[in-house]
């Protein structure tokens, strides 16, 4: 079936990257006259998402389905207008070739935020010659334009910014005919953008069909990753055992018991949602390992817990986070994360949330001290409690090194520490001036630190700060008292 698209654009060719199963990825040609359904598209920035789209080439390898990544900075034209006129005549074109079919998943994989879309006469110019627009219906001329929130897709570090209704019309080849939008390709598209969950209303009505990997807030990448790589084995799969191919429903399926995020089905006018933790619910949806629901002690933790866990230490609330912990125990905390979200720290990730990470911070300190112990961590806490002032944390940190066995820093690195950032080590005597409590707690641990360096083989060649020196003596002071006593 013949999809209009509005006015032609110039002939151009099309900057892919084409997987062929069992190949390396080739090199970029022009393969509008191929015919050859794909079982993947995927949508996604070059350098913003460079090990995604690698992995994902050498998985569609391996599982031998035919794939092509589309590199949105690649598309031609000079602005988003432009941009999403190429997407929009790509996408219409393969529709009719073949080459996208009803099986073919498209996956976009692109950043996402909720705000107030920019204007851009580049769109409108799109929405008119490409979807048949009339001028009385743009978006220029919406009199709640400027003040009303959208879902947004951007690329090349934000250069590119796209209104997620009009990157989709654009992926579906939409059109307008007589004053109705009709939508091109109904089938699976998946979304992997932060917040693309706020889509999900505005999608129920175009008539195609969705999967999102995300809810409203952010996402990480590397839990939309671990979801495509299944969806790719499986896809595989079906096709060697000559089975149906990969329906929307299937990859909501399997992404809900893969992912940590809050997975959604949308399609048929209806919105089908995975939440992880159930609203007012402290059962995790999460399938067990175990029958005996109520000893999680003895329950081994799986890869979706722990994924779900960085999730909720990212973005979620610290109550969520603390849902978790009373559902799975203290254990969760210090189950191999790295096999799951290799090359990520939690602590480190609590740390750079945008959301409560303070008491997120405090959570990991109440039920798994340990943490502290761990490489670069109580320098990289400590520096982020002084940036942000949580007196109150800073206190229970120097705290906490006093009370384990042995300082997680050294006198000497404590020295390097202070005299390395002379504006933070300001700030921190500030705050210690401030508040009594968090004086004597610096003082205790630095007197405790001096005290372990002083059994060293070469004692006193750290030296502190005047002012610092001056909280260790007094509480050594205090010490030596209590003893007396």
């Amino acid at each position: 079936m013949s999809i209009p698209v509005g006015p032609q654009l110039p002939a151009f060719s099309p900057r892919l990257a084409h997987v062929e199963p069992s190949a390396s990825i080739a090199s970029l040609a022009d393969d509008s006259g191929a015919t050859t359904a794909l079982d993947f598209l995927l949508i996604t920035s070059r350098v913003e998402f460079e090990n995604s789209h690698k992995r994902f080439t050498q998985e569609c390898s391996q599982a031998g389905v035919h794939a092509d990544i589309l590199f949105v900075e690649d598309l031609p034209g000079q602005n988003s207008g432009e941009k999403l006129a190429s997407l929009h005549r790509m996408n219409a074109g393969w529709h009719t070739n073949g080459k996208v079919v009803a099986s073919t998943i498209k996956v976009a994989l692109l950043h996402g935020w909720v705000g107030v879309a920019p204007a851009d006469a580049s769109v409108d110019r799109f929405m008119q010659e490409c979807m048949g627009v009339e001028e009385s219906q743009l978006r220029s001329g919406q009199t709640n334009s400027a003040t009303a929130t959208a879902h947004m897709i951007t690329a090349a570090g934000g250069k590119l910014a796209f209104p997620t209704d009009l990157f989709d019309a654009a992926l579906r080849a939409t059109v307008m005919n007589d004053g109705e939008l009709s939508t091109g390709f109904v089938d699976t598209i998946i979304y992997g953008a932060c917040g693309s969950g706020v889509f999900r209303d505005a999608a129920k009505k175009t008539g195609g069909s969705y999967v999102f990997g995300s809810g409203k807030k952010s996402v990480f990448t590397e839990d939309f990753n671990t979801s495509l790589s299944a969806l790719v084995k499986d896809q595989g799969q079906r096709k060697r055992q000559g089975s149906a191919p990969l329906s929307a429903r299937d990859c909501w399926s399997l992404m809900r018991d893969l992912s940590g995020e809050h997975v959604s089905l949308v399609g048929n006018d209806c919105t089908e949602i995975s939440k992880v933790l159930l609203a007012g619910h402290t059962e995790p949806r999460i399938k067990l390992r175990s029958d005996t629901t109520h000893q999680s002690a003895h329950q081994e933790i799986s890869a979706q817990a722990i994924r779900a866990l960085f999730a909720k230490i990212h973005h979620g609330s610290a109550a969520s986070v603390e849902r978790l912990i009373d559902r799975w125990g203290p254990r969760i905390l210090t189950a191999d994360h790295h096999t799951v979200m290799p090359d990520m720290s939690l602590g480190f990730v609590a740390l750079a949330s945008k959301r409560e990470a303070e008491q997120k911070i405090r959570l990991l300190l109440s039920h798994a001290p340990g943490y502290l112990l761990h490489k670069d961590m109580p320098l990289k806490w400590l520096n982020g409690a002084i940036e942000h002032t949580w007196t109150s944390l800073l206190g229970e940190l120097f705290k906490r090194m006093v009370d384990t066995p042995r300082s997680p820093l050294s006198l000497e690195e404590v020295v390097i520490w202070l005299r390395s950032n002379p504006e933070r080590t300001d700030k921190l005597m500030k705050l210690c001036r401030g508040s009594r409590d968090l004086s004597e707690s610096v003082g205790a641990y630095l007197a405790k630190a001096q005290l372990e360096e002083s059994g060293q083989s070469r004692p006193g060649i750290f030296s502190l700060p005047a002012f610092f020196d001056g909280l260790a003596k007094k509480a050594a002071s205090r010490a030596r008292k209590i003893t007396a006593q």
